[in-house]
């Protein structure tokens, strides 16, 4: 089954195809709804999966993929050759991933190898910088050593996961932007989830001290986010669409992380979603959303902050809530 647009169909896959008259194509689809519904159906013995659909977003697609179908084997491929975006299709499941530019060169070889049970990866997406243009070519049992690294150069400390308590508006922009600032000057990229009107206080002050947001932005190493609508997307009350806020997390934390530079790139993510959750006395919701992030800090190699306003704290009655915030991070501080 190839799941991606007809006319990307003719051009990029039907004349590999050709060159294997034993191998039939059961379905050609474009929408990936429709695609989840025929492999749970039909259960076929592979899955071509364009990451880049215009509807369902692809790695959405992959993984609903694997659940309904565990068995069947899915080579991913996309525009973007990102070491990011592979990893997280792999782990989703996926046995191969292509660089959509390299489908004529290399998809026969990549089939062959993923129904012998072996693994496919561009090595564009494993090492930009590799004179080795051919893909790697991987046994079951040793993807999971690939697939640990987060970039050929791996980062040497753990991530870091702060909560810091604050008394005043401006002891927090003082902090957040020092943070995110720190991240910037050595290459790495930021994303900034909280308010509107903060988002534009950091903007300010980060200019001021002369960076170029704008640029930043459009290098993907400076990303925005509402928290407010992060929440109204993903928490329904007190309850909480973890796996789906679990991967949009992660798919941002991955393009994040692909655009960072420096020897040793990872992302420095500050959040407000808990500090809502937790202002709307919504405690075990606070709770799992740490726990959603402190997940994200370890896959991604994310740097995480965090900030609780002390005007919430209302005497004894919360202090447990506070120790059970405090327990979800790995440092705590206060202005």
């Amino acid at each position: 089954m190839v799941v991606m647009d007809s006319q990307k169909y003719e051009n990029l896959i039907a004349p590999s195809l050709k060159a294997k008259p034993n191998w039939h194509v059961e379905h050609v689809v474009s929408d990936a709804l429709e695609a989840v519904w025929l492999v749970k159906r039909l259960q076929p013995d592979l899955v071509l999966l364009d990451i880049d659909l215009p509807r369902m977003n692809g790695i959405k697609a992959a993984r609903r993929i694997a659940s309904v179908a565990p068995l069947v084997r899915t080579i991913c491929f996309s525009y973007e050759f990102s070491a990011g975006l592979a990893r997280e299709v792999l782990r989703l499941g996926a046995w191969g991933f292509l660089v959509t530019e390299r489908i004529p060169r290399d998809l026969v070889a990549a089939i062959e190898a993923v129904l012998q049970g072996r693994h496919f990866i561009d090595r564009k997406c494993h090492d930009v910088n590799s004179r080795d243009s051919g893909p790697i070519v991987l046994d079951r049992k040793d993807i999971y050593a690939t697939l640990s690294l987060p970039s050929p150069q791996r980062n040497l400390t753990p991530p870091s996961h702060e909560c810091f308590f604050y008394t005043e508006d401006s002891i927090l922009l003082k902090r957040v932007s020092q943070f995110l600032e720190s991240a910037l000057t050595v290459g790495h990229s930021v994303v900034v989830c909280s308010t509107q009107s903060l988002r534009e206080e950091l903007r300010n002050v980060l200019e001021s001290r002369g960076l170029d947001i704008k640029v930043l932005i459009e290098q993907g190493k400076y990303a925005n986010i509402d928290a407010s609508e992060i929440l109204s997307n993903y928490v329904h009350g007190n309850a909480i669409q973890s796996r789906d806020l679990r991967e949009h997390l992660g798919h941002l934390a991955t393009r994040s992380a692909d655009a960072a530079s420096g020897p040793r790139p990872r992302v420095a993510f500050y959040q407000e979603c808990a500090l809502q959750l937790w202002a709307q006395g919504k405690e075990e919701a606070t709770i799992q959303v740490e726990q959603l992030f402190q997940e994200l800090a370890g896959a991604h190699d994310v740097d995480l902050l965090c900030a609780y306003s002390l005007a919430y704290v209302h005497g004894d009655e919360d202090s447990h809530s506070i120790q059970r915030i405090c327990a979800q991070h790995s440092t705590v501080s206060s202005d």
